[in-house]
């Protein structure tokens, strides 16, 4: 009888395992033991040609229904009165609990390359409070997921970026790219510590300057050098061009404004995070679940 190293020596044997197993799991297996290395994890290319075949693990559900990660739900969340109210809306218990990952069907991570299935990719899917489909528009108007560079550093990321777009500038879509939690993650801490260390708000430094909301921010190069006025913004999610500044009003009527057809079925709330007493609640439901259950609602589920 054939050992299982012999068989995952095959190729097309390996390879209709993987169609069976997540991408961790086929990690995991590569990493048994020397021979199994080989037939794996020895060649970059090989392994992802393996993980195209690969499961969604179902991670990116379980973060949304243990309320973790991205989706944590803290005291700052909720209005506290004589009784709890949240700022914004949340999910509908009922739906998110009997939500099953679509494993089969999992398209891979813009970003990772893992599989992720429509349930486990990260995405707002709750109406939001205020209208925000681009990840650089915003109703406010507050700066947010680009970066400005030098030229020099701007034609070395436009030489990385061929072949990898079907369009020049940015298109990212909140509600359709296909990118897994951990990813976001790394984009929102990469994008924070750039603003921390390559921007500077009010400053008049004889470098890039754009308008923040009510203030004016300069823009440095992720190499430390001044940017040129003329320089387009780049996504920090893509790294691609933005189109110019002063176009982004008609992008955002014509785009950034408005919203995908959300669930028609969510129920309506109407109110104001300013004026408390005019807010219309959701009835209450005899479900008490994590949601819920304030003696726990800062610690992230795992």
């Amino acid at each position: 009888m054939a050992s299982l190293d012999y068989l995952i020596s095959a190729y097309p044997i390996l390879e209709s395992l993987a169609s069976s197993l997540s991408t961790l799991d086929l990690l995991n297996l590569g990493l048994t033991c020397k021979s199994n290395y080989l037939h794996v994890l020895s060649s970059a290319q090989l392994f992802k040609s393996l993980q195209r075949h690969c499961l969604c693990d179902g991670h990116g559900l379980l973060e949304r229904q243990s309320l973790a990660g991205l989706y944590h739900v803290g005291r700052y969340n909720y209005i506290w009165r004589d009784e709890r109210r949240i700022w914004e809306e949340e999910p509908v218990e009922v739906r998110l609990w009997n939500t099953k990952c679509d494993e089969a069907e999992a398209l891979p991570c813009r970003k990772c390359g893992i599989n992720i299935c429509e349930e486990c990719r990260y995405y707002p899917r709750e109406p939001p409070e205020l209208p925000r489909r681009r990840p650089h528009l915003n109703s406010s108007w507050e700066l947010c997921n680009i970066m400005c560079l030098c030229s020099a550093c701007d034609a070395k990321v436009e030489d990385e970026l061929k072949g990898q777009f079907l369009y020049e500038t940015c298109d990212c879509d909140i509600y359709t790219r296909w990118v897994c939690s951990k990813c976001v993650r790394e984009e929102r801490k990469w994008t924070s510590e750039y603003f921390a260390e390559h921007t500077k708000v009010d400053g008049f430094a004889g470098t890039k300057c754009m308008g923040d909301h009510q203030s004016t921010r300069d823009f440095w190069c992720i190499c430390g050098k001044t940017v040129p006025d003329e320089a387009r913004p780049r996504c920090t999610w893509c790294k691609r061009k933005h189109l110019p500044e002063d176009q982004w009003l008609r992008e955002w009527d014509e785009i950034g404004s408005r919203m995908p057809d959300l669930d028609p079925c969510y129920p309506p709330f109407i109110g104001s995070r300013y004026n408390i007493m005019c807010e219309q609640l959701y009835p209450k439901l005899a479900y008490d679940g994590p949601i819920w259950q304030g003696s726990d609602i800062d610690s992230p589920r795992t």
